[in-house]
C-alpha cells in the first residue's frame, strides 16, 4: 500500500526526552552554513530516488513564509548527515496543528534511533511554540516507521473510508507484534 495515511499526536503533553545516538549530534538548518545540499541528498537517499535538489527545497519550503530553519533537524556524525525531518505548518497562520514532515535516515543508519531523535525534536519544537497537536503522513508498508510513531503517542488519523480500511487492516495484521 503506497497511499499516504496520517497519524495524529493528540497532545504534546509528557513528551519523551530527546536522546541522540552516541557520537552524533542534533543540529538545525539555522546552525549550518548551507544545509540544502545535504538535506536534498538525505531526502533522495531516504526516499529511494526522489528528485529533491537545493532549488526544489527553496521553491517548495525554504521560500515559503512558514519556513523556519530552526525547525529543520539533522542528526549528524561529524559533517555527515544521517537523518532529517522538519517542522512544518500547512499555512503560515497555523498555530495549533504542526506537521512532522519528511522523516528520513540513511538506510545503513536505520535502527539507531535517529528517526526517533528528529521526531522528538520536532514535537518539542512545536510544544515550545504553544502548538497543541502534531501530525504526520506515512505509508503502511513502512512498518518500522509506523511502529515508531505509535510508540511516540501518534494514533491513526483516517480521513475517509479507504484510510479507515487501511488502518484497520494494518492494525489487525500487526496487533500481536
Amino acid at each position: 500500500m503506497r497511499r499516504t495515511i496520517d497519524m495524529l499526536r493528540p497532545n504534546l503533553d509528557d513528551l519523551p526526552p530527546l536522546s541522540i545516538a552516541e557520537g552524533c549530534r542534533l543540529v538545525t538548518a539555522a546552525e549550518l552554513d548551507d544545509p540544502l545540499p545535504m538535506w536534498a541528498d538525505l531526502l533522495n537517499i531516504s526516499f529511494e530516488q526522489t528528485d529533491w535538489s537545493p532549488a526544489r527545497l527553496k521553491e517548495q519550503f525554504v521560500g515559503q513564509p512558514q519556513y523556519d530553519p530552526e525547525g529543520v533537524f539533522f542528526v549528524m556524525d561529524g559533517d555527515r548527515g544521517l537523518s532529517t525531518a522538519f517542522a512544518w505548518r500547512d499555512t503560515p497562520q497555523e498555530t495549533h496543528l504542526g506537521r512532522v514532515h519528511f522523516v528520513g535516515a540513511l538506510p545503513q543508519e536505520r535502527g539507531r534511533g535517529l528517526g526517533r531523535a528528529v521526531v522528538v525534536a520536532i514535537m518539542h519544537y512545536f510544544a515550545d511554540r504553544g502548538f497543541e497537536q502534531v501530525f504526520l503522513g506515512t505509508q503502511g508498508y513502512r512498518k518500522p516507521a509506523v511502529q515508531l510513531y505509535l510508540s511516540l503517542g501518534f494514533k491513526p488519523w483516517p480521513h475517509d473510508d479507504e484510510e479507515e480500511r487501511i488502518w484497520a487492516e494494518w492494525l489487525e495484521k500487526h496487533k500481536s507484534e
